[in-house]
C-alpha cells in the first residue's frame, strides 16, 4: 500500500499484492481533484485507512472497503482529516483533524465501527480517562492490533508561557484505564 504523484501533484493511493499487482483505491464520490493517500491496513489487507479529497480540495479520513470507499467524516469544528493507523481487526481508527481557525489547529481523533469520529480527549472521557488539564491532544498516530491502546503527541503551554510538546499513550482494556505521558520538554516554542 502507498501513494503515486502525478506531474500535477495529485497522489493516489494503491495496493500491491503478488496475486494481483498494483490496484488504484477510488477517490470520494464527487472529489475536487481525485487525491488518495493510504496509510494503515488491516491484519488480513481487505480494510484500509487513509485520506481523500472532497468537492471543496478539503482532505477527509476514508476507509477503503471491499468494493468502494467511505468518507469517516470530520469531528468538531475542523475542515480536515487524515486517518493514519487502523487495528488488527479494521473495526478502529486513528485520525488528525486540522483546522485554518481556532486555538488548537490541531486535534487528535480516533473512530471506530460503532461510532462516528470524536476527538481522543472525548473518546478517550467516555471510557473514564481524563486529559490533565491545559493539555491538548494534537496527533494520534498509532493504534495496536487490539484497538484499544492509541499514542501520540500533545501539547500544553508551562508556567512561563513557553508551548511544550510531549507524547501520550492511553490504553482502554476493558474495566482497566492506563495514561502515560512521557517526554515532558521534548521541544518548546516561545510565545510570539
Amino acid at each position: 500500500m502507498g501513494a503515486t504523484l502525478s506531474v500535477f501533484g495529485i497522489t493516489g493511493a494503491f495496493r500491491w499484492t503478488a496475486l494481483s499487482g498494483s490496484q488504484e483505491f477510488e477517490a470520494l464520490p464527487g472529489s475536487g481533484f481525485g487525491m488518495t493517500r493510504a496509510f494503515g491496513v488491516s491484519s488480513n489487507g481487505r480494510l484500509i485507512v487513509g485520506d481523500g479529497d472532497d468537492r471543496t480540495g478539503n482532505l477527509h479520513p476514508v476507509l477503503w472497503v471491499p468494493g468502494g470507499v467511505l468518507d469517516l467524516g470530520i469531528a468538531g469544528n475542523y475542515q480536515s482529516g487524515r486517518a493514519k493507523d487502523m487495528s488488527d481487526d479494521g473495526q478502529s481508527a486513528v485520525i488528525n483533524f486540522t483546522s485554518n481557525t481556532g486555538l488548537y489547529p490541531e486535534a487528535a481523533g480516533i473512530w471506530t465501527s460503532g461510532t462516528w469520529p470524536m476527538l481522543a480527549h472525548e473518546f478517550l472521557a467516555l471510557h473514564g480517562i481524563g486529559v490533565p488539564a491545559g493539555m491538548w491532544l494534537t496527533h494520534c498516530e498509532a493504534i495496536s492490533a487490539d484497538g484499544r491502546t492509541f499514542a501520540g503527541n500533545a501539547r500544553y503551554r508551562d508556567a512561563t508561557g513557553r508551548d511544550v510538546w510531549t507524547g501520550w499513550v492511553a490504553t482502554v482494556p476493558g474495566a482497566m484505564v492506563t495514561v502515560a505521558f512521557f517526554g515532558l520538554f521534548m521541544g518548546h516554542r516561545s510565545r510570539p
